[in-house]
């Protein structure tokens, strides 16, 4: 809100203001033309998945975020396979879900799977079976795919289109004793590596590549579905 807009970039997230200033070739009391200043909001500038002071962290290719209703900041972190969070005063990074050192697996052009590090400036691809790239429960060594599009729902749930699983994520607190535990991350919508969909939707159709995710005021959830060409809809309980 008030001109303000974020954007990510390779490694950064940068804030992007809106100012008005007077024109001299004006009356006076009367505004000019915008002006815009650009400024990093979080990232050192290289590669990397560290946690830590907004302008030393690192993040590895940040695809997408989105504001929650507290004003906290939700990254899909694509390489990294991380969801990293910043403070409502952009002074933390920190990591909501996602094994830390788990970066994007892809198919190289021989067919091989391959796992990207970061080594410096330096790529290092290592062995990486894509099945390993999903796992759900414990948001901390929960699994991820290069995820893309990310959202919040009223409630503070997270969903994530984690594209390279053909999958849409969801990312909730788990209540311990009437306290706030670790968060767990699960299946909303697509069908898992046995094919089963989640339980308790209607879903019968699976997702391919989707690369982003919106809600509306009824916590409705869009799926950009990119291989399919469609716009998908769920409602909160993942019913399409």
């Amino acid at each position: 809100g008030g001109g303000e807009t974020m954007e990510v970039t390779e490694e950064n997230v940068r804030k992007v203001k809106a100012q008005k200033r007077a024109s001299p070739s004006t009356k006076r009391g009367a505004v000019g033309p915008k002006i815009y200043n650009v400024t990093t909001f979080a990232g050192i500038g290289y590669a990397g998945d560290e946690d830590g002071r907004s302008k030393i962290a690192s993040f590895y290719h940040p695809t997408s975020l989105c504001i929650g209703p507290d004003g906290t900041m939700y990254i899909a972190d694509g390489i990294a396979n991380r969801i990293r969070i910043l403070d409502p005063q952009g002074r933390s990074v920190g990591t909501l879900a996602g094994e830390q050192g788990h970066l994007h697996s892809h198919l190289d052009l021989e067919g091989e799977d391959k796992e990207h590090r970061p080594r410096g400036d330096i790529l290092e691809a290592l062995d990486q079976p894509e099945h390993d790239c999903l796992r759900d429960g414990d948001a901390m060594t929960a699994r991820f795919n290069m995820p893309q599009g990310i959202a919040v729902n009223s409630q503070g749930h997270v969903f994530v289109a984690d594209s390279r699983n053909s999958l849409i994520r969801r990312i909730v607190p788990r209540t311990i004793l009437g306290l706030q535990g670790f968060h767990k991350v699960s299946i909303f919508a697509g069908n898992n590596k046995e094919g089963k969909f989640p339980r308790r939707s209607n879903q019968t159709h699976p997702l391919n590549a989707p690369m982003d995710v919106a809600i509306d005021k009824d916590d409705n959830v869009y799926v950009a579905d990119t291989y399919t060409s469609q716009i998908r809809k769920f409602d909160k309980f993942g019913n399409e």
